[in-house]
């Protein structure tokens, strides 16, 4: 436990002009409806929560696209089965419009695809993160929440798109590994200068008193040496139902009753409140066009 405890020191003391380096900054206030989620490390379920969150989202009534944001694995891509003609990557290079590649789930979710590309680098370049962020912002003018599934923490991508973010929701385990770099990820991505909310979820729990003591200690630790406040958006119990998902194809409120979707529901609503309490529509949007109804299938 001393050895974690200095562990997080170092790492969070970590000189300001330090964590600024790690930050590219992206202009304006943060979109109303974006929610970025993204991984302490790998294998914690970020994209299982992405995809049942944008789900749930439109089983109660909301529009809502999902962005794969993930330039190598697709992983949110594979999980909803679509087999995409074009993907996110088109739409970077300029050859397509996003509201033409847009792919319709059995839910009624829209999902902008990604590409399984193992060999392209894991950082796009600065044209392709700001031509992601400008897309973004023409997804947010049709929808009411924009959920990204943006991989690792740690990337430039990810903390950019973080700076527009109504909400981060930061995905980790309560195995050490994945704390430390959740300690890691919030110095990264903590609110800074009016930015949007940032919360931690635990994954994959099998005890509910550790879930807790892990995001306390992330809490405390973002007070203390970031002056950030960070919330908890809770803890998904393991599920069985939830590991089999990539063959089932189950999302959202398709999902059998279990605890996850419960879960899901409620983290469902909590956002559905946040953005009515806080946001307003672009000054730009047509109010018909943000219903389920206006987003036409993708050719």
């Amino acid at each position: 436990m001393n050895d974690q405890a200095t562990q997080l020191r170092a790492i969070m003391q970590t000189s300001a002009a330090d964590a600024g380096e790690q930050h590219e900054v992206c202009g304006g206030a943060p979109l109303a409806g974006l929610i970025v989620v993204a991984g302490a490390k790998g294998g914690v379920g970020t994209t299982t929560v992405a995809a049942n969150l944008a789900a749930m989202l439109v089983s109660l009534g909301e529009s809502a696209v999902l962005v794969d944001a993930d330039f190598a694995q697709a992983d949110a891509t594979e999980l909803c089965h679509i087999v995409p003609q074009r993907t996110l990557t088109d739409v970077l290079a300029d050859r397509a419009d996003p509201f033409d590649v847009l792919q319709r789930h059995e839910t009624g979710l829209r999902i902008l695809p990604a590409a399984w590309a193992p060999q392209q680098p894991l950082e796009p370049s600065a044209t392709m993160r700001q031509r992601l962020a400008a897309t973004l912002a023409q997804l947010a003018r049709r929808a009411r929440f924009t959920i990204v599934d943006a991989g690792s923490a740690g990337t430039k991508l990810t903390q950019q798109l973080c700076l527009r973010a109504a909400l981060t929701l930061l995905i980790t385990t309560c195995d050490d590994a994945s704390v430390t770099n959740a300690y890691s990820s919030l110095k990264l991505l903590a609110p800074r200068n009016g930015a949007g909310r940032l919360a931690t979820l635990a994954n994959f729990v099998d005890d509910y008193a550790a879930a807790d003591a892990v995001q306390d200690r992330l809490e405390t630790a973002a007070r203390r040496f970031l002056g950030a406040t960070v919330e908890s958006a809770g803890h998904l119990i393991r599920c069985p139902i939830m590991e089999h998902q990539r063959r089932t194809g189950w999302l959202g409120a398709a999902l059998p009753t279990c605890e996850a979707k419960s879960f899901f529901h409620r983290l469902a609503m909590t956002e559905q409140l946040h953005r009515d309490r806080t946001a307003t529509a672009p000054v730009d949007s047509d109010p018909s066009a943000m219903s389920p109804a206006s987003f036409a299938p993708a050719a």
